[in-house]
């Protein structure tokens, strides 16, 4: 089993943070809408705590019906923004195929990509999916991952992460 984690309490910058921190109390209330319509505001500013917890929100059905392909959106966002949780757990969604085609190569991409932030849960997450690989996927998977890390983590973190975990030539 993979696993998939759940809500981030941060935000960017001081006025960000004080709205998220408002949509969180006001969903730790039970006020899931009031929480949907600010993090759904600052998501569409590129909030990506926000992108990543209304990620969680309609995975899990906290508040609202499950959601997978809503999920989907919000994480990738998140993901595309450099978030290691939403690269783990969009790499977790496209291993499993829960509610979405099951895509093994996207998984292990995103779950390197959380990897080579240092986030821990992706490395078992991967090794999971890595050995459902075949050597033809992981050759082609290891093509595409320079592409996705620098357009989704060396923006954010810079080119050191990489050295661990990604193959040597780009």
């Amino acid at each position: 089993m993979l696993f998939a984690c759940l809500f981030a309490v941060s935000a960017q910058g001081s006025a960000a943070s004080d709205d998220f921190d408002a949509g969180l109390q006001a969903f730790r209330t039970g006020d899931t809408n009031g929480a949907l319509q600010i993090w759904k505001r600052l998501a569409n500013q590129g909030n990506s705590t926000a992108q990543y917890n209304l990620g969680v929100v309609y995975e899990r059905g906290k508040g609202v019906g499950a959601n997978i392909p809503q999920a989907m959106i919000w994480y990738r966002k998140a993901a595309e923004n450099g978030r290691p949780d939403a690269q783990n757990n969009l790499g977790v969604l496209y291993a499993e195929g829960r509610g979405i085609p099951r895509d093994l190569e996207k998984a292990y991409i995103w779950l390197t990509l959380s990897m080579a932030q240092g986030y821990r849960p992706a490395v078992a997450n991967r090794q999971l999916v890595e050995v459902q690989l075949s050597e033809a996927q992981r050759a082609a998977v290891k093509k595409r991952l320079w592409t996705y890390y620098a357009n989704y983590v060396e923006p954010f973190q810079g080119k050191d992460t990489a050295a661990a975990v990604l193959p040597t030539t780009p």
